[in-house]
């Protein structure tokens, strides 16, 4: 048995020895000597030596006091920038945001199979799916929806049973007047009948509505 196997509990550390040795010699060396340099005192034509002059640092603050002002508005507007970025970014990728699937609010009024679409898809807004004039054919036809971020409404036949599974990451899901809300919810609705719509209704944040076409 080799050592590293005796000793497993040691690999963390010996994996982070690398950047750790990187660490100190291109940072904490360099940035020690730096700071042993700003305490010297002295002159280019007599040289400097170390004092420990710690009236170095209020010169520099008094004599470039814009100069530090503006670097830190610059500095905080960049960091906000950036904050802006990683939360988006960690947004998208939580919810799946996918905005090459759209943007703005989205009605499509389908009017009969010919003019049905597999799937319809949206990334961020409103999209109405209006599903009230398609004669349905004998059988199960399949239809997905899908809205990233927004509200996704279909709106179904009274004469096609359904079978339809809504859910939504963060939000609410509103199926044939009943509701639910909150975090990773979903609504089931079975039925039995001669021609079926099996539906997919998804929100990553917002809301999902099911309802029947008034008569």
């Amino acid at each position: 048995m080799t050592w590293l196997h005796r000793h497993r509990g040691l690999t963390p550390f010996l994996l982070l020895l690398p950047g750790v040795a990187f660490l100190a010699v291109f940072f904490v060396v360099p940035l020690g000597f730096l700071a042993y340099q700003s305490l010297e005192s002295g002159n280019i034509d007599f040289g400097f030596a170390f004092t420990w002059e710690w009236s170095n640092y209020w010169n520099a603050v008094h004599d470039y006091k814009t100069q530090f002002i503006r670097s830190l508005e610059y500095a905080g507007i960049a960091t906000l920038l950036a904050l802006v970025f990683v939360a988006a970014a960690i947004f998208a990728a939580i919810f799946h945001v996918h905005l090459g699937n759209g943007v703005g609010d989205r009605n499509y009024v389908v009017a009969d199979t010919q003019d049905l679409k597999h799937s319809y898809k949206l990334g961020l807004g409103d999209l109405k799916v209006d599903l009230r004039n398609v004669a349905f054919p004998t059988g199960k036809t399949e239809v997905s929806t899908r809205v990233d971020v927004g509200d996704l409404h279909v709106i179904v036949p009274n004469d096609v049973a359904l079978r339809v599974d809504g859910d939504a990451q963060l939000g609410q899901v509103q199926m044939l007047g009943k509701t639910a809300d909150g975090r990773n919810v979903d609504r089931h609705v079975v039925e039995a009948g001669k021609r079926v719509l099996v539906l997919k209704a998804h929100v990553g944040v917002g809301r999902v509505r099911v309802t029947r076409a008034v008569r």
